[in-house]
């Protein structure tokens, strides 16, 4: 009798774990099959739609605030140093004026009394600031000057122009000390006619000191 009820026992056990079995079977099969349903699919696109949607948005509020955080410089006065690029390695004081936000006025002179070898150059120019960063300001512009050097024992005297694009940069913590670089072409019109390039090099760049 024991014996007979501990067949019934395992045969009722075995018909368990088969149904058990059997049903999660089914419930694994029908996950898959919704998991790859045109539904499931629409929910998915939609999911990387709007992950697109959130990363531009937070792009855009990036550039947003960048643009809002860009250096303000209207009203300042900057004095430093550069070099005139028609009088080669000549050093000069500048100073630089921002009248508007996207406008500056610069000016520089310099002097040399060398003995057989005089250098003196003196110059205005303007800048237009045409795109913002928040460290980095690139402007378009040009300086016309006064030159008179002397080679050779023999003095000369005229006048430089040149066109210039650059960039004007400010280390974060230093906001009021910027370096500029210049590029451009220039005309130098002293005993003859000269065309030239102009581009500085870090070893050149302007550094004025914002008041």
């Amino acid at each position: 009798m024991l014996k007979t009820k501990l067949n019934l026992d395992i045969i009722f056990t075995k018909i368990a774990n088969y149904k058990i079995s059997n049903l999660l079977t089914k419930r694994v099969q029908r996950t898959k099959s919704q998991a790859f349903s045109p539904s499931s699919r629409h929910f998915s696109l939609r999911h990387h739609a709007f992950s697109w949607v959130g990363a531009l948005v937070i792009l855009a509020h990036l550039w947003i605030s960048q643009s809002v955080e860009a250096k303000e410089l209207t009203n300042r006065l900057g004095i430093g140093q550069r070099y005139d690029w028609g009088v080669e390695g000549l050093p000069q004081l500048a100073a630089v004026y921002h009248p508007l936000s996207d406008l500056a006025v610069t000016s520089a002179v310099g002097v040399d009394t060398q003995d057989a070898n005089s250098r003196f150059a003196v110059n205005v120019g303007a800048r237009k600031i045409i795109f913002k960063e928040p460290n980095l300001n690139f402007y378009v512009g040009g300086n016309i000057g006064l030159i008179n050097f002397e080679e050779s024992g023999t003095k000369n005297a005229g006048y430089e122009m040149a066109a210039l694009f650059g960039a004007e940069f400010f280390i974060p913590g230093l906001d009021s000390l910027g370096f500029s670089f210049d590029a451009g072409v220039g005309i130098v019109s002293a005993s003859k006619v000269r065309f030239k390039t102009i581009a500085d090099n870090p070893l050149r760049a302007a550094m004025v000191f914002y008041f």
